[in-house]
């Protein structure tokens, strides 16, 4: 299961130094059918870091895309059918928080994305009762409409200037979304590869949780195309849904900052990260070890 800003302005120049081969720009708004698409254009990629045994086992699996403004995804096996559902909240928030990662590292306002991060919390938060109660969910302010009216701390960026690709952006963004994706699509499967169905108390439902994230992580380090750290958009939504909160004893997932330390953590003894490291500009090593010393903090 996937639940779930956090305040590192580094983060953003470790995601400047990775760029990857890049399929079409997606669409407009309508994220139940770009889901659809993105999932079936990464699954054969996703295979290639996978063992025969997984991928034929990940070929069984159905996904689905719920019709549902919500940030969750939920791996299960109903009669035996091995199925994955997602909201379409999560492609949202994915495309979103890739494009404002872009523009706040290209464009050097991290605080602009920070806001919007609290601003996804107060909708998240909002939207989940209005579920509940069998409510219409309240629409996301897309992330140039938003930075439009909060102009004192975000940059006047038109989606013309992002999409032509200056400064790398469309690629930046484009990198961003894929990698997030991948990294949801590993996360559930390892629910799938570890049988993680039935229901358990919080405490063996965080463990499970910080296994599949493990999963995710260490399979998109082995792999040659792709690298976890790019996932950050994702990691971030976890983060505006759990309001920077560090208490986990009575939640069924470890905190988003718990999770942003340990893949960070994990990508820190891998090739990867030394390759970025040695790419990496004096100034952009002090703010990643800035960043690092932050996440030591949290237990």
């Amino acid at each position: 299961m996937l639940h779930g800003i956090a305040s590192f302005s580094s983060i953003f120049f470790i995601i400047s130094i990775l760029v990857l081969p890049l399929p079409p720009q997606a669409e407009n708004n309508y994220y139940l059918s770009w889901g659809r698409r993105k999932i079936s254009y990464l699954r054969d990629e996703i295979h290639t870091s996978m063992t025969p045994e997984q991928v034929k086992l990940e070929k069984l699996i159905t996904y689905v895309i719920v019709d549902k403004e919500l940030f969750n995804a939920i791996s299960d096996a109903p009669q035996g059918k091995r199925e994955v559902k997602i909201y379409w909240g999560v492609f949202e928030g994915i495309d979103y928080l890739s494009t404002m990662n872009t523009v706040a590292l290209l464009w050097d306002r991290p605080q602009c994305l920070i806001k919007y991060g609290d601003y996804l919390h107060r909708i998240y938060e909002s939207n989940a009762v209005s579920v509940s109660n069998n409510l219409r969910e309240n629409p996301i302010e897309p992330p140039f409409v938003f930075m439009k009216s909060n102009a004192d701390i975000c940059p006047q960026v038109s989606p013309e200037v992002v999409l032509n690709n200056e400064q790398k952006s469309a690629a930046v963004r484009t990198v961003l979304i894929l990698q997030s994706i991948k990294w949801v699509l590993l996360h559930e499967f390892a629910h799938h590869l570890y049988n993680d169905f039935d229901a358990v108390d919080p405490a063996i439902s965080r463990q499970r949780e910080e296994r599949a994230d493990a999963y995710a992580t260490q399979t998109m380090l082995v792999s040659p195309d792709d690298n976890p750290m790019s996932a950050i958009p994702v990691l971030i939504l976890f983060c505006s849904v759990e309001d920077f909160n560090l208490y986990d004893k009575r939640q069924d997932h470890p905190t988003g900052l718990k999770r942003v330390k340990t893949m960070f953590e994990t990508a820190r003894k891998s090739d990867k990260w030394k390759n970025m490291w040695d790419t990496a500009s004096p100034s952009q090593r002090t703010q990643i070890q800035a960043m690092m010393d932050h996440l030591k903090e949290i237990e």
